[in-house]
C-alpha cells in the first residue's frame, strides 16, 4: 500500500498541470479529494509500520506544522465563527452591497469562496506532508525530482510545439489571452514560467550533483576515465538539453516577472554555493561564465519577444504594481489582525479601490503579491504563521547546503522556494494549484532529505 500511494503522488505531480493548470473548480476539487484519499491509505500504511528516523522527524515537523495549522484554523473561524455585523469594518459590508451578497455570521465576504481556498490550502500541505514521510528515503526523493524534472520537459515541448506552430491553443481550447506568449497548458504566462522555473531549477541541482559526484570519482581514480565517468557525463549531457528546453519554454512566456525573479535566483545560488565553499575560485568563475554564455544564447535565439517587453519602459498597470498594491495595504491597516475572511480580496478591493484599474478594463481578483493577498483575507498573525511554516522548511534546506550535506536536494529546495518566494512579490503564481503542489513536493522531499542527512552527522 505504501508503494501505491507513494505512486499516487507521482500521478498528482505530473496530472496536475493538464487542465490548465487545476487553476478551475472541477480539476482543483479533483486534486484535494486524491490528495485527502492518499493521506488516507498512507495513514492506514503507516499504523502497521513506519520508515526509520520517523520519530526523529517528528519532533522536527510537528511544531512546524502547528504553525500551518494554526494559520489555517483561524482561516476556518473567519468563515464560521460568529462576528456581530456592526463589528464588521465599513470596507467588508460595502463590499457585500457591492456583490449583494447575504450577510454572513463570520468575517467572511462570500462562504463558498472561502472554502475552495480552505480546500486547496489543505491540499498543498497533505502533498508536503506526503513528500515530506516519502521523501525521507533518499531513491524515492530523487525519484521526486527526476519526475519533477521530466514532467517539466514534457509540458515545455507541448508549450514549445504549440507556440512555434501558431496554433493558439491551450490544450483543445483557442487561446484568448496571451496568445504570442508560451502558456503551454496554463492559461497565465506568468504562471507557467513559474512552474517551468522549478523543473528548470531542480534540473541544475541534479547536473550541479552529478558533476560534482563526476569530480571527486575523477579525483578518486587519480584523473583516469572508465565506464562510470562515462555514464556521469551521460546524465550530465540529459539534464543540461532537459534545462535547456525548460529555459527555452520560459523565456517564450515573455514572462518579465518570472525572467527577473529566475535571475535573482540564480545568482543568490551562486553566492549560497560560493559560501558554502562548495565552488572556489576558477570553478566559480567557469560556472558563472558558462551560465552566462548558455543565458545569452537562449535568449539571442528564442528572446526577442522577452527583449521588447524588458526594454519597454512605457509605464502602465500591468508594469507598475503600485495601483493594485496601494488599496490592499490600505484594506489591511483597516483590519490587520482579524482579515476579511478567505477568499475576500475581490470584494474586499473593489470597495477601498479608487476605480483606476477598473476604469483601464482591468478585471481584479488577485492581489498580484501572495503575501499582501494572505494578510487581507488571514490577518498579519495567520499569514505570518503561515508563512514561518514554509521559512522553517526552507531554512531547513539552506543549513544543509552550508554544511555540505544531501547538496542536491538542499540546493533543489532553496532555489525553488526563492524563485516561488520572489515572483510572489510581483504575482500570484504561487496560487495556481499545480505551481503550488509541484513546489510542495519538491520542498517536501528536499527538507526532508536535509533533516535525514543532519540527523546523519
Amino acid at each position: 500500500m505504501s508503494r501505491f500511494v507513494f505512486w499516487g503522488l507521482l500521478t498528482l505531480i505530473v496530472l496536475s498541470p493538464l487542465p490548465l493548470g487545476s487553476n478551475r473548480p472541477v480539476p482543483w476539487s479533483l486534486l484535494a479529494l486524491c490528495t485527502g484519499l492518499l493521506l488516507v491509505l498512507w495513514a492506514v500504511a503507516a499504523t502497521r509500520t513506519r520508515m526509520r528516523g520517523a520519530r526523529a522527524a517528528d519532533r522536527f515537523f510537528l511544531p512546524i506544522a502547528l504553525l500551518f495549522l494554526a494559520g489555517l484554523g483561524w482561516m476556518v473561524w473567519q468563515t464560521l465563527g460568529p462576528l456581530p455585523t456592526n463589528l464588521q469594518p465599513e470596507a467588508l459590508r460595502h463590499g457585500r452591497d457591492l456583490l449583494q451578497a447575504a450577510p454572513a455570521a463570520g468575517i467572511g465576504l462570500e462562504g463558498g469562496a472561502a472554502w475552495h481556498v480552505l480546500m486547496r490550502l489543505a491540499c498543498y500541505g497533505g502533498v508536503f506532508l506526503l513528500a515530506w514521510e516519502y521523501g525521507r528515503r533518499r531513491d524515492r526523493a530523487q525519484t521526486v525530482l527526476v519526475v519533477v524534472v521530466v514532467t517539466g520537459v514534457g509540458y515545455a515541448l507541448y508549450g514549445l510545439i504549440v507556440q512555434l506552430s501558431e496554433l493558439g491553443l491551450v490544450l483543445w481550447y483557442p487561446k484568448t489571452a496571451y496568445r504570442e506568449s508560451l502558456t503551454s497548458t496554463f492559461v497565465n504566462r506568468n504562471s507557467y514560467a513559474t512552474y517551468a522555473a522549478i523543473g528548470l531549477l531542480c534540473a541544475l541541482a541534479l547536473m550541479f550533483s552529478q558533476w560534482r559526484r563526476g569530480r571527486d570519482h575523477r579525483r578518486a581514480q587519480m584523473g583516469e576515465l572508465g565506464p562510470q565517468a562515462g555514464r556521469e557525463a551521460w546524465s550530465v549531457g540529459m539534464l543540461a538539453i532537459a534545462a535547456g528546453i525548460m529555459a527555452a519554454a520560459l523565456v517564450l512566456t515573455g514572462s518579465r516577472g518570472g525572467f527577473y525573479s529566475l535571475a535573482a535566483t540564480l545568482a543568490l545560488c551562486v553566492v549560497a554555493l560560493a559560501v558554502a565553499r562548495l565552488l572556489r575560485g576558477w570553478q566559480l568563475l567557469g560556472l558563472v561564465l558558462l551560465g552566462t554564455v548558455a543565458a545569452a544564447g537562449i535568449l539571442l535565439s528564442v528572446g526577442g519577444g522577452l527583449a521588447g517587453r524588458l526594454e519597454s519602459n512605457a509605464a502602465s498597470i500591468e508594469s507598475s504594481r503600485s495601483a493594485l498594491f496601494r488599496p490592499t495595504v490600505e484594506a489591511i491597516r483597516q483590519r490587520p489582525l482579524t482579515g476579511y475572511g478567505a477568499g475576500s480580496f475581490q470584494g474586499v478591493f473593489e470597495a477601498v479601490n479608487t476605480g483606476e484599474l477598473y476604469r483601464e478594463g482591468y478585471f481584479i481578483d488577485k492581489a498580484h503579491n501572495t503575501y499582501l493577498e494572505l494578510a487581507l483575507e488571514a490577518g498579519l498573525p495567520a499569514a505570518a504563521s503561515m508563512i514561518l511554516a514554509v521559512f522553517a522548511f526552507v531554512a531547513l534546506c539552506a543549513n544543509a547546503l552550508l554544511r555540505r550535506k544531501g547538496v542536491r536536494f538542499a540546493l533543489a529546495g532553496l532555489a525553488v522556494s526563492l524563485m516561488v518566494g520572489i515572483h510572489a512579490l510581483v504575482d500570484f503564481s504561487l496560487q495556481i494549484p499545480a505551481v503550488a503542489v509541484t513546489y510542495a513536493a519538491v520542498l517536501g522531499v528536499a527538507a526532508a532529505q536535509s533533516l535525514r542527512r543532519l540527523s546523519e552527522r
